[in-house]
């Protein structure tokens, strides 16, 4: 406060200090000016975060599978050699017209499907557990588009072995690319009962 007198009238002047709390929001609120990025950084932010979250969303929507079961009587041994010998498929498989490659931990090969003869489908073994389990992998660079096909053993306390096959389609392609996949259904079961039966003939 400061008091004096101008021209025999008494002047009275007061000086209000600025709370603390706004002194601190004035020097946050300028801090924040100082960081902010340029407008075009804001906007690649935000685009490639909403490109990854409809990239998850497409693919978890668009998945496709097919898959089939069957019990077999016959040794875990003898239904694994079957699955993993390529070039012997065509002869027990009736829905393949032959397989190149090796079927082995990290191998790859290339199967030629009765459905589609004139097209090549390379696959890579990512999985590869005797008697128990195997993975093929197929599909585009980039996550695009894949297929994974899993083959599945389980062994029963009566000599039966279950045997599993099931395919999954994925990517953000996959609405685009499975809308032209054809119904691989009665070719997953026939692909069971040719095992059954030349597993079973061979026990």
């Amino acid at each position: 406060m400061f008091a004096g007198r101008t021209g025999g009238t008494l002047v009275t002047v007061t000086h209000r200090a600025k709370p603390a709390s706004e002194d601190l929001w004035s020097e946050r609120a300028a801090r924040y000016q100082q960081s902010w990025m340029p407008y075009w950084l804001h906007w690649l932010r935000w685009w490639r975060l909403k490109v990854a979250f409809c990239n998850l969303y497409v693919t978890i929507r668009a998945m496709k599978s097919f898959a089939t079961s069957i019990s077999i009587w016959a040794r875990p041994e003898t239904v694994w050699s079957l699955l993993t010998d390529a070039s012997d498929y065509p002869r027990w498989n009736s829905t393949v017209t032959r397989i190149d490659g090796r079927i082995e931990p990290g191998g790859t090969v290339t199967v030629y499907a009765k459905l589609a003869p004139q097209r090549a489908f390379p696959l890579k073994v990512t999985e590869f557990v005797p008697m128990q389990r195997m993975v093929w992998l197929g599909g585009m660079p980039l996550g695009l588009f894949s297929g994974t096909r899993r083959f599945v053993l389980t062994p029963s306390v009566d000599g039966e072995v279950r045997f599993d096959m099931d395919e999954l389609y994925g990517g953000l392609l996959a609405p685009l690319i499975t809308r032209s996949i054809p119904d691989l259904q009665p070719a997953f079961d026939t692909f069971a009962a040719d095992l059954k039966r030349q597993a079973e003939s061979m026990a």
